[in-house]
């Protein structure tokens, strides 16, 4: 059916929108909250593109070792991939080196590459929070968790740049999932 304002009467119209709006109920908050993130990401992303260079000490050194892992690969293989892995920078988690290494193989180490990756896993961190913000609260609680987490400036900024910290939050928020289904 073929649906055009011009051509429906006020009560017509009105029977329409109540259509939409039971169709859309409950799923106002899901919605809202894609759109925001959405908002948020193409933000993100430009300022990725805009700076694709590490933007400070912290982040040059964590761009550094994925070059180096990148080159231990290609040298020794996974043997020696691994022995670098564990030799250098004992004190943090391979994590967030591990989970780039595949994208950096395929499509060459850069910084961009990497906070892409990273920014990624920031959407996968607020799919794992809404799925477990669900089982306890319903849709509504879990896009609403899902919405407080993609507004915090906290989380935002890191996820923006290749630090430790992205591996953690989806380890967390996947956690957080697998502790409440069933």
């Amino acid at each position: 059916m073929n649906y055009t304002t011009d051509s429906l009467n006020q009560p017509e119209r009105r029977s329409l929108l109540q259509h939409i709006l039971k169709a859309c109920e409950g799923k106002f908050w899901l919605i809202f909250t894609c759109s925001v993130a959405c908002i948020i990401t193409v933000a993100a992303v430009f300022w990725i593109l805009d700076h694709p260079y590490a933007s400070n000490w912290d982040e040059a050194r964590y761009v550094n070792q994925s070059y180096q892992d990148v080159a231990a690969f290609r040298r020794g293989g996974l043997g020696e991939l691994l022995r670098v892995l564990v030799q250098e920078d004992r004190p943090r988690p391979p994590a967030f080196r591990l989970l780039v290494l595949p994208f950096t193989l395929l499509l060459g180490p850069s910084a961009t590459i990497f906070r892409l990756v990273s920014w990624a896993s920031w959407w996968v961190t607020l799919g794992f929070v809404y799925l477990a913000a669900k089982r306890i609260a319903g849709m509504t609680g879990g896009a609403f968790a899902a919405l407080f987490l993609a507004l915090c400036p906290i989380i935002i900024q890191p996820s923006m740049r290749f630090y430790v910290d992205y591996p953690l939050y989806v380890a967390v928020a996947a956690m957080l999932y697998f502790l409440f289904v069933n």
